[in-house]
């Protein structure tokens, strides 16, 4: 059957359909949903360092009230709280990542002794104090913090992993905003687009302390300065009630203001807590305040976190009637809830590397330093490794990585940024040694490193040191590839020292010897662990008798010429070269010095040093042998080997006996008592040690029997002056000295 439809018709039926809609029972439309119609909550969580951990507390007695939070801003750990629960992460999820991570890690740039170069751990036992001051075409230039913020940036990636590949924080399911301050205006600044780990590390960045971070043209340091509670950054997200939590630090009375650091900790109290205040001052009658009691946790107690959880819950729990006024209906919350933690993300696989360095150092060889390839899926620990290794050649400022989306594809980029204070680093040594009986001995060094001269990262490093061994050091030290294993160098050294030969304890004969060398030498490095090189001295030695007999000496000129071939091998597997708890430190040295090198006499001489650590939990272990000897009974100054001092048969003083044979074994103990917390933290250790050994001049005197048992015990700490070392060693012979060292002493 054909139905015919008329014009009229076809006008007629719309407006007959429109009819019957407005009579058909209503439905409600998406915008007048429970969900869509009740006011929004915005959640605004302050900076505080540690006492932030009384957010996870306080989202936790949210949840437990079926409060749901619509859009979060937060400023320092603030932001970092905030972010991970926007990202979809539980309050148990975050407070494991809380308890999980060193937080002190943050404020401390070395990386893991595992990942310095070799070349690198060389240095670090010849200079303890990694001044890192710059100096270039005769100006000093200085880092803009104290620390360059490596670790913390780390440490940021490693907790942000699940979102590493986010751009806009609109795109998490709870959008999100952290906030900073400029550096040069004052004003704050609203970040909404990724990395997430950037933004935080902007935000978290204490002035003075963490270096700034450059976003877009903007120079960010920490938000606090100029936002600690903003509250109108959510306010302009959208919120119509403000959830506000201050965890910041409240000023303290003037009894409290007893030192530079409190005051200063004070000016940078009234700063924030001005901002803080003002933002307060916005919030209307509908808005939550929370002000959890957070006394006795300070800002740096990372150490103290957990206690500060509760106290987020216990805040909201005395503010049970207006936190109904925000609670929603199960079925309501449910949905939200839902929506919030529905976050599964597909495994990122990475298409592509690519390196971005301002250095001279070849891309090649940063990316040979990397586990991570084109072609495997993304991995934050051993991203977090790779950039370790590459920061650990310590030509770097800071060293990160992002993940950048092209087309359908996603690249990694490695960021290098060069120190804007380099090329040429100046930095410290020091060693100081009391012994309480009129015997004071101290070196002062201090070296300059001229680094990048070409693509494959040569070196030019002048070391000079002033005391008791004064000492003038050059060397030339090239790589031949891009990863340094093998490498060459040139050296030139000029150096003093005095020898004591002891009778019954007392200094009978006191040379002066004098060397002046030049050298070459080739080497090669097995990884991060191991090295071995060899090479040719030439020179001459000095001998001048300041005490003593002649007659105790050969009878020839007190010149002697110099020169030998060497090699060395030598590990180090040390997670901390002075207070191990894993790993081996072995050096093996051997010379031949030849009349046809321009030696003045033939002799072999080698040299033996063997340290193991082990330990658990607060307990270290280390033992050690040490050895010398020369195939000849000849006292040359090349010839000479010493013993005596802390962990070297403690009781004598540092250095008091000289042969030509060494033989010493020792074991000691160290208990961790502690350790401040925040960017000063300074370990301390009480431990003891026994020893058994001596020296010989003749090398048919060397035996078991004629060796003396000594032991020590001490406080020990690993300062920012290198290790410091108070303690008492007594010796089997009744020899006992009490020490102050400023120096490695073991």
């Amino acid at each position: 059957m054909n139905v015919l439809f008329s014009p009229k018709a076809v006008v007629l039926i719309p407006l007959l359909l429109l009819c019957l809609a407005a009579t058909s029972p209503a439905v409600p439309a998406d915008p007048e949903s429970p969900e869509r119609s009740r006011p929004k909550v915005g959640l605004v969580l302050s900076g505080g360092g540690a006492r932030g951990a009384a957010h996870v507390g306080v989202l936790r007695a949210l949840e437990a009230r079926q409060v749901p939070v619509d859009m979060i801003a937060g400023t320092s750990m603030g932001a970092l709280i905030g972010v991970l629960y926007a990202s979809g992460l539980s309050p148990d999820e975050i407070e494991t990542l809380l308890k999980d991570n060193d937080w002190n890690t943050g404020y401390r740039d070395t990386p893991p002794r595992e990942y310095l170069s070799f070349r690198n751990k060389e240095e670090e036992q010849d200079f303890l104090i990694d001044l890192d001051l710059g100096f270039n075409k005769g100006k000093f230039s200085f880092p803009q913090g104290v620390l360059q913020g490596q670790s913390l940036m780390q440490l940021l990636n490693r907790v942000t992993a699940h979102t590493a590949d986010t751009d806009s924080f609109d795109d998490l399911p709870i959008p999100f905003r952290a906030v900073a301050a400029n550096l040069e205006t004052g004003t704050a600044v609203v970040l909404d687009k990724g990395p997430v780990s950037r933004a935080l590390r902007a935000s978290m960045g204490v002035p003075g302390v963490l270096s700034p971070v450059t976003i877009g043209d903007q120079l960010l340091i920490d938000g606090g300065v100029a936002n600690n509670l903003p509250v109108d950054v959510v306010r302009a997200m959208g919120a119509d009630i403000v959830i506000a939590v201050d965890v910041s630090t409240p000023l303290v009375n003037r009894d409290n203001l007893n030192s530079v650091l409190s005051v200063v900790d004070q000016l940078s109290s009234i700063l924030t807590r001005q901002n803080t205040e003002r933002q307060i001052n916005q919030l209307t009658d509908q808005d939550i305040l929370i002000q959890p009691e957070l006394e006795g946790i300070a800002t740096a107690r990372f150490d103290l976190m957990p206690d500060a959880i509760p106290k987020g819950e216990q805040a909201v729990s005395a503010l049970s009637a207006a936190m109904a006024r925000v609670a929603v209906e199960p079925a309501v919350y449910n949905d939200w809830h839902r929506s919030r933690s529905d976050t599964e993300r597909a495994d990122v696989v990475i298409a592509g590397i690519r390196i971005d360095s301002d250095s001279r150092l070849q891309d090649s060889a940063i990316r040979d330093l990397m586990e991570t390839q084109p072609g495997d899926t993304f991995d934050e620990a051993m991203l977090e490794q790779d950039m370790a290794r590459i920061y650990g050649l310590d030509l770097f400022e800071r060293v990160n990585y992002t993940l950048e989306p092209v087309g359908e594809e996603t690249f990694l980029v490695v960021h290098a940024n060069r120190k804007s204070w380099g090329p040429g680093y100046i930095d410290l040594g020091l060693s100081l040694e009391e012994n309480f009986n009129g015997e004071s001995n101290y070196l002062l060094g201090a070296s300059y490193t001229l680094t990048e001269l070409n693509a494959l990262g040569a070196e030019w490093r002048t070391e000079m040191q002033i005391g008791q061994r004064p000492r003038l050091f050059s060397e030339f030290y090239q790589p031949l590839d891009p990863l340094a294993h093998n490498f060459v160098g040139l050296t030139g050294e000029i150096s003093r020292r005095p020898v004591k030969f002891f009778t019954d304890g007392e200094a009978e004969d006191i040379l002066d010897i004098s060397q002046a060398l030049i050298g070459v030498e080739i080497g090669h490095h097995f990884g991060y662990w191991g090295q071995l090189k060899a090479g040719y001295r030439r020179g001459e030695s000095e001998v001048d008798l300041r005490v003593g007999d002649p007659d105790r000496f050969p009878d020839r000129s007190n010149r002697f010429g110099e020169g030998h071939l060497f090699a060395s091998f030598r590990i180090d597997t040390f997670d901390n070269l002075h207070f191990p708890q894993d790993g081996h430190l072995l050096t093996a040295y051997w010379q031949a010095s030849r009349e046809s090198l321009g030696a003045e006499t033939n002799y072999d001489q080698f040299r033996l040093n063997w340290s193991s650590a082990f330990g658990w939990g607060p307990h270290h272990f280390q033992w050690r042998f040490k050895a010398a000897g020369v195939d000849k009974d000849i006292i040359e100054p090349g010839t000479i080997t010493f013993i005596g001092g802390l962990g070297n048969l403690s009781g004598l003083e540092k250095d008091q006996l000289a042969g030509l044979h060494k033989r010493l074994a020792s074991i000691s103990y160290a208990f961790k008592l502690g350790e401040n917390v925040g960017p000063l933290s300074l370990p301390l250790y009480i431990g003891a040690s026994f020893e058994r050994g001596n020296v010989w001049l003749d090398q048919s005197d060397i035996g078991f029997g004629d060796t003396l048992k000594a032991g020590s015990l001490y406080l020990g700490m690993d300062s920012l002056l290198g290790p410091v070392f108070f303690g008492y060693g007594r010796t089997s012979d009744g020899e006992e000295a009490a020490y102050l060292f400023i120096d490695a002493a073991f």
